[in-house]
């Protein structure tokens, strides 16, 4: 828990109050320094598991890949994947080849994580499939991503979030024809690409934001307050990068607008002004 809210040095001082730590508390940990990218920490952690001689899983070596594949360790990602069996007894289960496929994807190895693929000795699943796919929309290759697509969905027919994620990449890499071709499957199919949104807690409620919502009833301030921001930005230098726009946009400031008013944008912007108004409230009772 205290590892999901981005406290580690909590997570840690619960870790080293537990008398006797099984294999469960070990994984847990380690799982936690694999959400914020602390490879070698993890690894550290690994081997101070193996010195209080506490036997590791097939989830220990998940959550170990998984540090591994967010920290771009792909030489000591495959030797802990090949040392599994050997060295520790624990045969690799499905979800331990989904994070070699993941951590060789995310390095841009995407031909060997398909090498790697078609010589597993198990049949690959919906997971090990859309960790290629995952890896295909970071690098960009649309080809593999329709291959591994293809493969997802002969799986799992209904997986909704493949086609999605198809959608995204050939939006990202400009095949405007793929994605109205798409788009027309996916409405024929009854598929819609659900909206995202972002939510902000204040005093306990949560506010819930999509992309150039006017629903909420400060929307009028929380777009002042966005103007200002990126007002901010731009006499800071910043540039908004346009490529991460996943839609057909012709004109330039119709762009940067339609990146502007991302859910998250509004999310922080509400925020802040709910910071200035708690402050203000404060001094005012004071």
């Amino acid at each position: 828990m205290y590892s999901k809210c981005g406290n580690l040095e909590k997570a840690f001082d619960v870790f080293h109050s537990v008398e006797r730590r099984d294999v469960l508390v070990w994984s847990s940990m380690i799982a936690g320094l694999a959400m914020h990218r602390r490879g070698r920490a993890a690894i550290d952690l690994f081997y101070r598991r193996h010195e209080a001689k506490v036997k590791p899983n097939a989830v220990t070596f998940t959550n170990v890949l998984c540090a591994f594949s967010h920290s771009g360790l792909v030489e000591a990602g495959r030797m802990f994947f090949n040392q599994m069996e050997p060295v520790f007894g624990v045969v690799p289960g499905v979800k331990n080849y989904a994070c070699m496929v993941n951590i060789l994807g995310r390095a841009g190895l995407l031909e060997v994580a398909v090498e790697f693929i078609e010589k597993m000795p198990i049949t690959p699943s919906a997971s090990v499939w859309g960790a290629l796919l995952g890896a295909c929309k970071i690098h960009e290759n649309v080809e593999l991503a329709e291959q591994a697509c293809s493969r997802l969905l002969e799986l799992e027919p209904e997986n909704d979030g493949a086609l999605v994620l198809l959608y995204n990449i050939y939006a990202k890499t400009w095949k405007w024809d793929n994605v109205f071709e798409l788009r027309k499957r996916m409405r024929v199919s009854g598929l819609q690409k659900e909206r995202g949104w972002s939510s902000m807690e204040v005093n306990g409620t949560l506010h819930k934001f999509l992309a150039a919502d006017n629903s909420h009833p400060l929307s009028k301030e929380i777009y002042s307050k966005l103007d200002e921001i990126v007002a901010k930005l731009k006499s800071s230098g910043h540039v908004s990068n346009k490529f991460l726009l996943l839609q057909l946009v012709d004109e330039e400031d119709m762009k940067e607008r339609a990146l502007n008013l991302h859910s998250e944008k509004l999310a922080i912007a509400f925020g802040l002004i709910s910071v200035r108004i708690i402050l203000y409230i404060s001094i005012y009772c004071i």
